[in-house]
Order: structure tokens, then sequence, then C-alpha cells
């Protein structure tokens, strides 16, 4: 899955994808808005960009550290980091804490993760103006610069103040409703995971080097 060589860079993105990060995107073109490399820099994450054969992501909160497969195109890799910058937000809730051992699902956890993480690349501002200008969901997803599952989920889970502020005939006329239980574009691994570490599950030549690998970004 990793090639023994990876290719390394040091970003200032703010991410963190907590025990389980690894992503397979959809490929589309990045967008000008929500800056995952900023966001890390706050957060004192280091992000490695590694010479994965697979699309992943993986979160190491022992490092603060995010390791992104270099397969991934610039959209792709901003919204897997701003899953894992998600997961580094809500590291230390109860949410993830009960996951870690074994007493919430995995599923639940993600889901609340994601949940975040369309929030932050999709601002209510941003979303009220595309809803008002398109008629159907990859139209937003275009002028939003995401993935079409990425709107449906942040219209999905809107909290009681946004839905005051989006129009209802705005969000009805949309196709927002078509997408699964687990919408997000990506696999994700946790590392340092209870009860079953994470590290048993990576290919043992990332596995053994992974600290190595953290300590050069």
């Amino acid at each position: 899955m990793a090639r023994q060589s990876p290719s390394n860079a040091r970003c200032s993105d703010g991410t963190s994808l907590s025990n389980e990060g690894v992503s397979v995107m959809s490929r589309r073109r990045a967008s000008r808005k929500y800056d995952a490399r900023i966001h890390a820099a706050k957060l004192d994450i280091t992000i490695g960009v590694l010479g994965f054969d697979a699309p992943i992501v993986i979160w190491e909160p022992e490092y603060r550290a995010v390791m992104v497969s270099a397969e991934l195109s610039a959209l792709d890799r901003r919204e897997a980091l701003a899953h894992a910058i998600a997961h580094a937000q809500l590291e230390h809730t109860e949410t993830v804490r009960r996951a870690r051992t074994g007493r919430e699902s995995r599923l639940a956890t993600e889901l609340r993760v994601h949940e975040l993480a369309c929030r932050n690349l999709i601002p209510i501002g941003d979303l009220k103006e595309a809803l008002a200008r398109c008629t159907r969901i990859d139209e937003a997803a275009e002028r939003l610069h995401v993935n079409p599952d990425t709107v449906r989920h942040r219209l999905r889970t809107l909290s009681r103040m946004e839905r005051h502020v989006l129009p209802a005939d705005t969000v009805n006329r949309l196709d927002w409703s078509q997408a699964g239980d687990y919408p997000l574009p990506v696999s994700c691994i946790w590392t340092d995971a209870k009860p079953l570490p994470m590290h048993r599950k990576l290919p043992e030549v990332l596995r053994v080097t992974l600290p190595d690998i953290v300590t050069r970004q």
C-alpha cells in the first residue's frame, strides 16, 4: 500500500483525523475559500505528503501529524485534510473517547467528524449564496468547490439557527436527500486506537517507519 521511499512535505495545515484516517476521494479542482493548511498551522499540526500507492490520509495523534497521499488531487487533499482537522478538533471529546474504548461505534464518530468537516468547508453564508444561484446539487458543489455529497451532508445536518437562515424553498428544490448514511468520499484510518491499535493494520513498512517519517516533517 505504501512505498518505502515517501516524498515528505511539511504543511501549515491544521488537520487531524483521530484514530482512523484513510481517505479515498473524487477528483475535482481545489477551492480558494477554506484553507486547510492555515487551519492546521493554527492547531500546530504537521502534514506530511507521502507516496502512498492508494489515496489515503492517516491521523497520528501521538505526533500531532497527518500523512496524506500525494496521489490525491488538490481538492481531494483539501477535503481529506478538512476531515482530519475535524478529528483534531474533536480529539478530546467524549464521542472520540468512547469510540477509542469500544463504547461507541466508529461510524457514529466518523459521521460527527464529517459533519464538522462539512461546516468548516462550507460556511453558512457561502451555502446560502450557492443555493440562491443553483438549482442542482452538482451545480452548488461546483460553486462551493466540494463534492456533491459534501453539500448533501451539510444540508442534512443544519443546525436550528442555520435552518432559519436558509429559505426552505431553495433547499427543497435540490436533490439533497440522495446520499448514503456515510457520504465521506474517503477512507479514514485512526492510529493508536483502542482496543485494537490501528498500527497493527498498517503495512509493516509504514508502521515501522512512521515515527521517523513524522520526526522528519
